[in-house]
């Protein structure tokens, strides 16, 4: 997650998902055994020229556009402020999850709850571990 824009996060997600590939590659590794590389932008600037607050990467070649080439790193860039200008279909997951995350508009986040419990738990365990001491003594006791 990238709250600032320090104009570079192209490039650092090139760095971070090289370094991913290279921890995870023994010399001798066969390249058709080399998982693929999935880099998730949460930004909360907007970087690009568009509406769409989700965008996927892909490497395509210049003069054939369909045809896309190193299928092995997937890029997605998530921009925040695109999505809380949104009316986001509560009903995805993905909307849902970005919500919590967000944790912008209450609203929002009460709805991604409602329709899904294991974000729900997810986030009560968030608060658990981030929260004072009384929270986190008053939610052991509702555990027990």
């Amino acid at each position: 997650m990238q709250l600032k824009n320090n104009h570079n996060i192209e490039e650092r997600t090139t760095y971070y998902s090289s370094k991913v590939i290279a921890r995870e590659t023994e010399r001798g590794t066969e390249y058709k055994d080399i998982k693929q590389v999935i880099m998730i932008n949460i930004l909360d600037y907007e970087m690009l020229g568009f509406d769409e607050y989700i965008s996927e990467t892909a490497v395509v070649l210049d003069k054939h556009r369909e045809y896309e080439v190193l299928k092995g790193i997937k890029w997605y860039f998530i921009e925040l402020p695109k999505f809380r200008k949104q009316n986001p279909d509560m009903n995805e997951k993905i909307n849902q999850w970005l919500a919590v995350i967000d944790d912008y508009d209450m609203g929002l986040v009460k709805m991604a709850e409602e329709k899904n419990e294991t974000l729900k738990k997810a986030r009560l365990q968030i608060s658990y571990l981030t929260g004072d001491e009384e929270v986190k003594r008053m939610q052991w006791l509702e555990e027990k």
